[in-house]
């Protein structure tokens, strides 16, 4: 989902969650990659104040270091269960809002990488690339 307004991105496997988001403004995009709803390992998004910008991770760590930093965490509504890697992007132009991105196209990360973003990393697997 996508908030033209703030420029944030935001990932969900629920359809309610979804619904509430598209409620304060973000439009669905298409399906970006297909994942398990549950799984051994969860993945959970951090929020920033007012959802201006979200993080998504697997690590315990990097969560509470973004607690440490005014995230919140909205919770998890899919898993990492599978072997395609999706890469964050971070935007350092942003002035806060949307400044990250998830892909699982090396296309769109080598274009990113190209407008000055930079590869933050694998944070987690889908099962199979979507359609965006």
């Amino acid at each position: 989902m996508y908030n033209k307004i703030t420029g944030a991105h935001y990932l969900t496997g629920n359809f309610d969650d979804a619904k509430a988001m598209s409620d304060k403004g973000f439009d669905f995009e298409g399906i970006g990659f297909i994942s398990d709803l549950q799984g051994s390992k969860p993945v959970y998004c951090m929020a920033a104040t007012q959802d201006i910008d979200f993080i998504y991770s697997t690590s315990d760590q990097e969560c509470n270091d973004l607690k440490n930093l005014g995230f919140y965490l909205k919770g998890s509504t899919f898993a990492s269960n599978g072997t395609i890697p999706i890469y964050r992007l971070y935007n350092p132009n942003s002035t806060g809002a949307g400044a990250h991105l998830f892909t699982s196209l090396t296309s769109e990360v080598q274009d990113l990488i190209k407008l000055g973003w930079t590869l933050e990393g694998v944070p987690f697997y889908s099962l199979e690339k979507g359609d965006v």
